[in-house]
């Protein structure tokens, strides 16, 4: 989340000026109309950036997000998700086990290959997001800080 905060800040106060000097001064930014978009996590960071400076984004595009960790469908223990098998705990644990003495790195920025899609259903199936997200963190619960403005959309295929 700090370098969510740290690109904001960038950009508030360098974007301008690097956008000028990267373009001889054909571009220009206008921080008045600023718009967060992203997928999964990215959508995460997107809703969480729009909620945290709704006084400056004018729209959030968000899909395939967790927008409350502490909901009991990531929580719980076992569930179906998309058709796949039910992953063993003992995948969690050892990629874990691996992270922690620096077999494997604890960031993967890029994954184009999908090699770590099973262990995404694993923490799902296993609910295993509340050991990795502390539900206490405030950006897992600011959904309940905030005052949802009136143009809120919420695409829920439940709905009808």
């Amino acid at each position: 989340m700090q370098d969510i905060e740290d690109f904001w800040t960038w950009a508030q106060t360098e974007l301008r000026g690097f956008v000028q000097k990267q373009t001889d001064g054909a571009l220009e930014v206008d921080l008045s109309r600023i718009i967060t978009s992203g997928e999964s996590v990215g959508g995460f960071l997107s809703l969480i950036t729009g909620l945290s400076h709704a006084e400056s984004v004018r729209s959030v595009m968000a899909a395939y997000l967790v927008v409350d960790l502490r909901s009991t469908h990531f929580t719980d223990y076992e569930k179906a998700v998309l058709g796949m098998p039910q992953m063993p705990l003992d995948m969690i644990k050892e990629h874990m086990a691996k992270v922690t003495d620096g077999r494997i790195p604890s960031i993967v920025s890029s994954d184009p290959k999908g090699e770590r899609i099973e262990l995404m259903f694993a923490f799902i199936q296993r609910g295993a997001y509340r050991d990795s997200f502390p539900p206490d963190q405030r950006h897992n619960a600011i959904l309940e800080e905030v005052q949802i403005p009136q143009r809120w959309c919420s695409c829920d295929a439940r709905e009808k």
